[in-house]
């Protein structure tokens, strides 16, 4: 039953529209909830040649020994187009900015010891950002 329920929150439905109906999202992808809305809607739109272009570099298809190398690689080989593949490359970076939005200054680990409030941390991530 779980997987069911987490499999229906990972495509877009009506199940998924009403529990996040309410969500407030700031900011769009600066807002950490507007980082996971952009790319879970990229994903939607880049899922076909990410999988194509994944599969080619898991078999070891594609050249290159970075991920924008292994691109040109699939594009090159005709693998996925340039127009997939800049899809592809806007969807890794906002897959990883969905993977930062956890991502705290250490200062936020140490408020309670050292009396550093919230809002402080909040600012001081604004300033390296």
């Amino acid at each position: 039953m779980s997987a069911k329920l987490a499999d229906a929150l990972l495509v877009p439905s009506d199940l998924r529209d009403r529990l996040t109906s309410l969500v407030y999202v700031n900011g769009g992808k600066k807002d950490p909830v507007g980082r996971m809305e952009w790319a879970f809607d990229l994903h939607q739109e880049a899922e076909e040649p990410y999988v194509k272009w994944y599969r080619a570099a898991a078999s070891g298809k594609l050249d290159g020994d970075t991920f924008a190398l292994r691109l040109k690689s699939a594009v090159a080989q005709n693998i996925i187009t340039q127009a997939e593949a800049d899809l592809v490359a806007e969807y890794d970076k906002a897959r990883f900015e969905a993977i930062l939005t956890d991502d705290f200054p250490a200062e936020y680990f140490a408020s309670s010891q050292a009396g550093v409030s919230h809002e402080n941390v909040v600012e001081i991530d604004r300033q390296v950002a």
